[in-house]
């Protein structure tokens, strides 16, 4: 750090001594000194990327080390530009340096973060839920940033969906058992109730009170949007996809378990 420092002052000195050369001398100098920041910029952040990586993986948490890696990132894009106001370059070479960072930090990274998406939403990870939706928001350009965003919000609809489902088919199973209990109950033969009860899986498995029902499903719809609130921001197109994800469960008439298993979800082309 204290060398990055002096680097700094150093290239502040040059800059202003470049001011009383010739024309052809300064933007052969600073051609040079721009293309080197760069450079150096793209080489250092690549290593230590792939040294956290490498380090952390090596404990077999490969999301653990996907979190510190976003982690850093934030850390040093906030360092960065302390340190390109402290060299006081010209705005192009500022552009560029930033350009550099975003390529060689997150756009390098993007599929790591996607992969890991639904492990955060899993584990309630709010934190580092937050920080990758910062991240590709802020320092991606416009085009890679929906390219990015859209397999996410894909996700996050199939996820919140099946959590919706999974909660509604315990209640039903629920409220079958419940119901199965009063008909023996009631019931004065056995061989009766056997019947009965197969007739109620057929007819009534699937039903719930609306109390239930209702209080079943806001109780995930409220989850979900709560983190939408608090890790992304309010983003309209995840608000879209929760409410897609809402209609979905309601209308299922019928809840598979390659569709009403959580652990299933992931991310398209991560």
């Amino acid at each position: 750090v204290s060398d990055l420092c002096s680097f700094a002052s150093a290239i502040s000195a040059l800059r202003s001594s470049l001011l009383i050369a010739a024309p052809s001398d300064i933007c052969e100098v600073y051609k040079h000194l721009e293309d080197k920041i760069v450079n150096d910029t793209v080489s250092f952040y690549t290593k230590e990327a792939h040294s956290l990586l490498f380090f952390s993986s090596s404990c077999n948490n490969m999301a653990m080390a996907v979190s510190h890696l976003m982690e850093r990132i934030e850390q040093r894009f906030s360092e960065e530009e302390e340190r390109l106001k402290r060299m006081n370059l010209l705005q192009k070479t500022c552009a560029d340096v930033r350009s550099a960072l975003q390529r060689v930090l997150v756009t390098a990274h993007v599929a790591n973060m996607q992969e890991f998406f639904v492990h955060y939403l899993r584990h309630d990870a709010r934190v580092d839920l937050g920080r990758l939706h910062r991240l590709i928001m802020a320092h991606l350009p416009a085009q890679p940033k929906r390219a990015a965003m859209l397999p996410l919000r894909d996700c996050f609809e199939k996820y919140s969906r099946a959590c919706m489902q999974e909660v509604l088919s315990i209640a039903r199973s629920s409220s079958f058992k419940q119901q199965q209990q009063q008909q023996s109950s009631s019931s004065t033969g056995g061989e009766e109730t056997k019947v009965n009860s197969a007739e109620y899986v057929d007819d009534a498995a699937h039903m719930l009170t609306p109390e239930v029902f209702i209080s079943a499903l806001l109780t995930e719809y409220r989850r979900f949007n709560s983190i939408i609130s608090q890790c992304f921001g309010g983003d309209a197109t995840f608000s879209e996809a929760l409410d897609k994800a809402i209609r979905g469960a309601v209308g299922s008439k019928t809840t598979p378990i390659s569709v009403l298993d959580p652990s299933t979800v992931t991310v398209s082309g991560a």
